[in-house]
């Protein structure tokens, strides 16, 4: 029951630093969705870490819960990205809205392997 409990306070936290992200980097109209992009590379980055430390042996299964699962679960929004690239398709800004997610998802890949190097490096 501890592992239920670990990734619902990670998860709140991650949702909450999200939010803050989403309200600090706001911006009005049809613009590129810099709060999700910057959000999403950051929790891949702190996964990559997170994953690296974890194959090194050294995040215990609570933290990976905590951390892994919770937080970064709930802090990267892959539904949100969803969404404004389909927003940013109805509004007929397609060269914006396929640049978004290639950017997202190959840079998200790239922050990953990263985090993972930075740790086995160490």
């Amino acid at each position: 029951m501890t592992q239920w409990w670990l990734v619902f306070l990670g998860g709140g936290l991650g949702s909450l630093v999200r939010f803050a992200m989403a309200r600090w980097l706001a911006q009005p109209g049809p613009h590129f969705p810099w709060a999700t992009f910057w959000t999403n590379l950051i929790s891949c980055a702190v996964l990559g870490v997170l994953a690296g430390l974890r194959l090194k042996g050294i995040l215990q299964p609570n933290a990976q819960y905590l951390l892994m699962t919770g937080f970064c679960g709930g802090f990267s929004t892959f539904s949100t990205l969803s969404l404004e690239a389909w927003s940013l398709l109805e509004q007929q800004h397609l060269t914006l809205a396929l640049l978004y997610l290639l950017l997202s998802v190959v840079l998200g890949v790239l922050m990953i392997f990263c985090g993972i190097k930075a740790v086995m490096m160490v």
